[in-house]
């Protein structure tokens, strides 16, 4: 038998026994050669990510509202790209012994094809005082089966221990048929009064009922979230000029965030603007007016006032209890 069979065959098995013990985050990497293995490979990539997704709606999601992300993987680097903490998750998901992670380079969870991304971006993050990015990466687990995944990046200052990485990996589900077969029950539902509404307002009323999002709209709608996570310092354009900046239009974007995220562009924006200025409150010495210019706040006093609404204390009130 050629080696490349005997290769595939030995992916293949070892995906099935993963599957067989309820584990659906591995994939198998796919090769050049066209034959009915590689058609096999392919399918079993596809239902194990099927699988994913139903697991994740049914182990996370009430029946009334459904959760769409779902963090993965977390992992704590120090300074020298050593995990210093992993999450039970992840080393589920890569089929590897706590013990077999922490104290180890992060480098070694990646293909050789990640390694050299991953090491450009931690190069970036050690120029900065503060730094926030996200790239696709491909993990391998113990077995030597691939996971790609986008990872999200955060650097911050730890008092007395220097610069820590936060590397999150949030699981994004499948959710655009749920999105469209959607769709006919919202429209069944719209209610028109004949007489209160003109023909012209009834039509627009329906056309906007059956928007729909392809494959395309989602991943346009998935690049504006990672360019607001890598941007948060920045000033945020208009809904319109984002959506240009994007390839589509206003309304999709504001639609297509809603149903992907659970919220608005603003929201997550003002979100995520809080959730690094918290890591700096507690973990650096930075000033709160600097603070407040790195996470895209125009002012203190705006930026204290959306910090206490979110967290229930001011900054100065949140560090001094954090350095009790």
């Amino acid at each position: 038998m050629e080696e490349h069979i005997e290769q595939r065959l030995s992916s293949l098995r070892v995906m099935l026994l993963k599957m067989l013990s309820g584990s659906y985050y591995q994939r198998i990497k796919r090769s050049e050669h066209n034959d009915i293995l590689e058609s096999f490979i392919l399918g079993f990539n596809v239902l194990a990510e099927e699988f994913q997704d139903v697991l994740i709606h049914q182990g996370y999601v009430n029946r009334n509202a459904a959760i769409l992300d779902v963090v993965q993987m977390s992992f704590i680097i120090d300074e020298h790209g050593m995990v210093e903490m992993v999450n039970k998750l992840a080393c589920k998901t890569l089929s590897r012994r706590k013990r077999n992670i922490i104290d180890r380079p992060f480098e070694a969870l990646l293909t050789e094809g990640s390694v050299k991304k991953w090491k450009n971006v931690f190069q970036q993050c050690a120029k900065r005082r503060a730094y926030d990015t996200s790239v696709d990466l491909v993990f391998k687990s113990k077995g030597g089966l691939e996971i790609p995944k986008t990872v999200y990046v955060s650097r911050y200052y730890k008092n007395a221990q220097g610069y820590r990485t936060l590397i999150t990996v949030i699981h994004h589900t499948n959710y655009q048929k749920k999105l469209q077969s959607g769709i006919s029950g919202k429209i069944n539902k719209v209610k028109l009064k004949g007489n209160k509404r003109s023909l012209k307002d009834r039509t627009a009323l329906l056309k906007k009922s059956k928007v729909r999002l392809s494959l395309e709209d989602i991943q346009k709608i998935k690049r504006a979230h990672d360019m607001i996570l890598a941007n948060l310092e920045d000033d945020f354009p208009s809904l319109k000029e984002f959506a240009l900046q994007l390839g589509t239009n206003e309304f999709k974007l504001k639609y297509g965030f809603k149903e992907l995220y659970g919220t608005t562009v603003h929201k997550f924006l003002i979100e995520e603007r809080l959730r690094k200025a918290l890591m700096m409150v507690l973990y650096s010495d930075r000033l709160f007016k600097s603070i407040a210019e790195m996470t895209g706040f125009k002012s203190l006093p705006h930026f204290s006032r959306a910090f206490k609404n979110a967290y229930g204390h001011s900054p100065s009130e949140m560090r001094k209890m954090n350095n009790v």
